[in-house]
Parts: structure tokens; C-alpha cells; sequence
């Protein structure tokens, strides 16, 4: 995203000092809290600051995305029953209850995504995963655990409605408990938290999407790639909101943004300057004094 922000600079610091003029404004929006459900851009949203459209410069391996799929960050606390652990059989381990809880998210996610279709997903395993990032549990090693906390993202499909989404994950999980035993009369607790992004969409073959396609053509000389992906982004607050036509668009991959060796391409930040110059000529136009 930093080198996303960075090519949307230099390509208006370009333009400026070859002397263009545009019609209209350009503005830049450097904002933060996207990680946590767009706090900044909501905060721009709320003051009242709107264009006639707007690139989001996430990494999408300068593909045109005007399509994005919504994530919902949730907590569920998996309760057992602490005892010694040389008496194990007497107590019920949560860590064992939370690994028949991972198995039926697993299954919900494979479930949910094979009834998904979209021709804008085809480069993608899935449009919406379910991820488990964080675990916690037990308090000793030679101690039964009583309490397992997991948090992660439960992806959702464009389109889809919130609550819809957080009802299938608590119903599922619900439907899990009541097959074991234990889990039936202490089942799961489900919080919801922090980012809860919604999908964002504007049609692919809106003017502004078209004009960016052109742009990129007329830059790289190759065919764009016009595509959905797999997770939430800023994007949905300028759609669902403010109904401001939006794409992601930007140097880098996402396959390796959260990972331990994070980097982006020079050649993509450079080429990236030069369509987000080419998309602010052709859409702006120029003052003519």
C-alpha cells in the first residue's frame, strides 16, 4: 500500500512540474486504520469529501479491480474442562474441541465458495477464505486446558450482506457444537471485532474502469486484466457510500503482503506513475489558459 500511496504522488508531482493543468481536482488521501476496517477513509467519508471517482492503490499486481470481497474479523472462545494432566481422562481439553471446530470452518468454507460463482474469481482458489490467524490456550503443560481463544477473518462474497454473513458463521458453528457431546451444553462464544469490511463493486464496464483499461494499454502496450479479489479494501466505504465509482489498483502482489518478506517491484512502481498519470490526464482533462 505504501508503495501504492507513493506511485499515486509521483505521478501527480509529474504532471505538475511538466506544467499540467487539470480541469477538475485530484486529490490524495493518505489515510490510516485500513487494516482495521478503514477508520481513516470512513473519517473522510463522515467530513463529507467526494470525487467523481477514485483509485484505491492496493497491490493488485496492476491488475483493474473493481471488485472486492468483505472480511469480518471474529473471536470464538472454546470452553473444556481443567484437570491434571496425568488424569487427563477426566477433563476435557478445549484444544482438542477447538480442532473439531477448525475441521467444520474448514468444511463451512468449502461449502460456501463451491456455491460461488463469478467470472471476475478465476484466477482464485476461492472469493471468500476463512482464516484462523491467532490461538491461545492451556495455562500449564502438565494441566488439562480449559480455554482456547482463536481469532481470524471469515471472508464474504460481494454482495453479501453483513449480517447474512456473520448469521451463516454463528448458525454453522452452532450446528457444529450441538454433534458433540460436550460442546453441546458449553458451546462456542462468537465475538465480532474490530475490522468488519464490507464488499465493494462498480462495474466493470463503467467509463472510469474502461478509461484505466485504456490507459494501461497505451502504457505497457498489453492487454489489462480486469478481475475481482479476495479481500476487503477501502474501497467498499467509497461504493456503498458515498456511490462513488471505485477501483484497487497498484504496484505489488498481494501473495506477499502480510508474509515475512514483503517487497514490490521497482519496474511495477514506475509503471504504475505512469498510468496513474495517463488515467489523470484522459479523465481530468487539461485547463487551457
Amino acid at each position: 500500500m505504501k508503495a501504492g500511496l507513493a506511485s499515486g504522488i509521483f505521478a501527480i508531482q509529474i504532471l505538475q512540474e511538466m506544467g499540467f493543468k487539470p480541469s477538475g481536482n485530484v486529490m490524495v488521501q493518505s489515510v490510516v486504520g485500513e487494516e482495521s476496517g478503514g477508520c481513516g477513509t470512513l473519517a473522510n467519508v463522515v467530513k463529507g469529501y467526494s470525487a467523481d471517482a477514485a483509485v484505491v492503490l492496493e497491490p493488485t499486481s496492476l491488475n483493474i479491480c473493481p471488485i472486492h470481497s468483505g472480511a469480518l474479523n471474529f473471536r470464538l472462545t472454546i470452553s473444556g474442562k481443567a484437570t491434571h494432566g496425568a488424569m487427563r481422562w477426566e477433563g476435557v481439553s478445549a484444544i482438542e474441541k477447538t480442532y473439531l471446530i477448525h475441521q467444520s470452518i474448514l468444511n463451512l468454507e468449502q461449502e460456501r465458495n463451491a456455491a460461488y460463482q463469478s467470472e471476475y474469481y478465476k484466477s482464485y482458489h476461492q472469493a471468500a477464505p476463512i482464516n484462523l490467524g491467532t490461538i491461545q490456550g492451556g495455562d500449564w503443560h502438565s494441566s488439562v486446558p480449559d480455554t482456547v481463544v482463536v481469532e481470524g477473518r471469515f471472508g464474504i462474497f460481494p454482495g453479501e450482506a453483513v449480517g447474512d454473513a456473520r448469521q451463516a458463521f454463528e448458525t454453522y458453528i452452532h450446528e457444529t457444537a450441538l454433534k458433540d457431546a460436550w460442546l453441546k451444553n458449553h458451546p462456542p462464544v462468537v465475538e465480532w471485532f474490530e475490522g468488519q469490511y464490507e464488499s465493494g463493486h462498480t462495474d466493470p464496464n463503467h467509463p472510469f474502469i474502461q478509461l484505466l483499461a485504456n490507459c494501461f494499454t497505451e502504457t505497457t502496450h498489453h492487454e489489462s486484466t480486469i478481475e475481482g479479489v479476495t479481500y476487503a479494501a477501502d474501497m467498499a466505504l467509497f461504493t456503498n457510500y458515498c456511490k462513488i465509482p471505485a477501483v484497487l489498483f497498484g504496484p505489488g502482489n498481494v501473495r506477499r503482503a502480510h508474509s515475512i518478506n514483503e517487497y514490490v517491484e521497482i519496474d511495477d512502481v514506475l509503471m504504475c506513475i505512469k498510468i496513474i498519470a495517463n488515467l489523470i490526464v484522459n479523465w481530468c482533462g487539461e485547463t487551457i489558459e
